[in-house]
């Protein structure tokens, strides 16, 4: 367990239980191309096959050709994603290269308000290492293999897509804490604050072998063994996943009561809060 503990208001760190649950985060795009559903999310046992019907509306005001392929995606050390290109020019994601996911058809013609489907097959092998897969399925008015040099203006839309792999080895579901603490406006970590809102900065870190999303609580409390709880802050609502071997990075806010500083900093006075007056040392626990 990992405590840090601060004065006036705030912080102290540990950690708790999360649950699993193979999700990965949608990336909202405008532009007038609708993708149904938003996310993949499956646990797929080896040796099985799955097919995933994925619809395609077309609410732009000119008609397309869409091209549908797929590419694997790197995690930096705070969660930020980055799309994967290889030397050979196939950019084509390894679940798609090893012949473990096919798309049919793979590219169609949509008129404007038009609607289509197109089929996500997967066919497990089976014998594989126990694993946490991770990719986009993508979905664009332009040639995959001529998307390096982009002309004029290109409708992408990405569906992400986050595979368990259920192989040989046993789920093994772990999470390490690489940073708890309160941060400023400026992303530096502060233990002193006049007036709230105070912002949590989680890093956590999937050190286990499958993708899970952390689910639980923020706890505020007026003394260190959480006899006296103020309030509770939930964690990770949006449910963002972390993938096996990296980092995300998680951000919550601690506001409200008496007096708080507003997006614009300056100082706010809610009467309806005239009881919730925070000053003093407030211990945190996740």
């Amino acid at each position: 367990m990992r405590t840090i503990q601060t004065t006036i208001l705030l912080i102290v760190g540990a950690i708790s239980i999360f649950t699993f649950v193979a999700v990965q985060s949608v990336k909202a795009q405008q532009t007038g191309v609708i993708v149904s559903p938003p996310v993949l999310n499956q646990n797929l046992t080896g040796g099985t096959t799955y097919d995933e019907i994925i619809h395609v509306s077309n609410f732009k005001l000119t008609d397309n050709q869409f091209y549908i392929t797929t590419r694997d995606m790197m995690i930096d050390e705070r969660g930020n994603f980055i799309s994967v290109t290889y030397p050979d020019g196939d950019n084509r994601s390894e679940f798609e290269k090893k012949g473990w996911l096919t798309i049919s058809p793979n590219e169609f013609f949509l008129s404007s308000g038009d609607s289509t489907t197109f089929t996500a097959h997967f066919d497990l092998p089976t014998d594989f290492p126990t694993k946490g897969y991770y990719f986009e399925i993508v979905i664009s008015t332009q040639k995959p293999d001529s998307q390096d040099g982009v002309v004029g203006l290109v409708t992408e839309i990405v569906l992400p897509v986050g595979i368990n792999y259920l192989g040989k080895d046993d789920i093994r579901r772990f999470i390490a804490i690489a940073e708890f603490e309160a941060a400023n406006e400026f992303g530096v970590s502060s233990w002193l604050y006049e007036y709230p809102p105070v912002e949590f900065k989680t890093l956590l870190q999937n050190i286990g072998n499958v993708n899970i999303i952390p689910t639980g609580e923020i706890f505020i409390s007026h003394d260190e063994n959480f006899s006296n709880v103020v309030t509770t802050i939930p964690f990770n609502q949006n449910g963002l996943t972390i993938f096996n071997g990296s980092f995300r990075e998680f951000k919550n806010v601690w506001d409200g009561g008496f007096l708080t500083l507003d997006e614009n900093n300056r100082l706010s006075v809610n009467f309806d809060k005239i009881d919730d007056f925070r000053f003093g040392r407030y211990f945190a626990q996740l």
